[in-house]
């Protein structure tokens, strides 16, 4: 039964499956967002700064491709894994995160979002340009305006822009996130948000 876990596959741990691929080590993060430490923070009292990632290198597009981040380090790498599924991994290989492409399409992030329906983690709005998303007990919604498709904090403060996706140079996609925003824990889900709403697929 759990030879057939595509998370293990692409590297998930699994206490109950002995052919899982993962060493397990994941375990040990403090539960901190997941990139902690490997980036810059902002400092209190200052205002954010600023990060950007490029999705390039598509191969043949957005679900084979790799991030490219500050001093120009691939941080991520999006492969396709077995039919069906898309993984985004580390330069490590560890998973960050898995999409299962069926009728209503599947995701999961690692210690951040639990397995389900895309469509019903990110809600479509009733204004069509809109999707609202739970992370840790507060609301964001990604909201397409001008060039860019803009992540805001619903709660507390409705007016905090977080990050920003938009098409960079052809081939290219671009994530701005500020250092706020990844303290939070939201790197990997806007990582997986960009896959979602730049990959061209139904997502519902």
């Amino acid at each position: 039964m759990y030879t057939n876990n595509p998370y293990a596959q692409g590297g998930w741990s699994n206490s109950a499956n002995t052919h899982s691929v993962n060493d397990g080590t994941w375990g040990t993060l403090l539960p901190q967002a997941p990139t902690y430490g490997a980036l810059p923070s902002s400092t209190s009292g200052t205002p954010p700064s600023t990060l950007t990632f490029y999705f390039t290198e598509f191969s043949p597009d957005l679900l084979n491709c790799v991030v490219v981040g500050p001093q120009s380090k691939v941080y991520y790498k999006v492969i396709p894994g077995p039919p069906g599924l898309t993984y985004v991994q580390k330069p490590d290989n560890s998973s960050i995160l898995c999409i299962e492409w069926q009728q209503h399409p599947m995701i999961e992030v690692r210690e951040i979002v639990p397995r389900q329906a895309v469509g019903q983690w990110m809600l479509p709005a009733a204004d069509g340009k809109s999707r609202i998303f739970e992370v840790k007990g507060r609301r964001y919604v990604w909201t397409a305006e001008n060039n860019f498709i803009s992540l805001y904090s619903v709660y507390p403060s409705p007016s905090d822009l977080n990050a920003r996706i938009s098409n960079g140079k052809p081939g290219s996609i671009v994530l701005e996130i500020t250092t706020n925003a990844i303290s939070a824990g939201l790197l990997e889900v806007a990582i997986a948000s960009v896959v979602l709403l730049k990959c061209g697929r139904n997502i519902d």
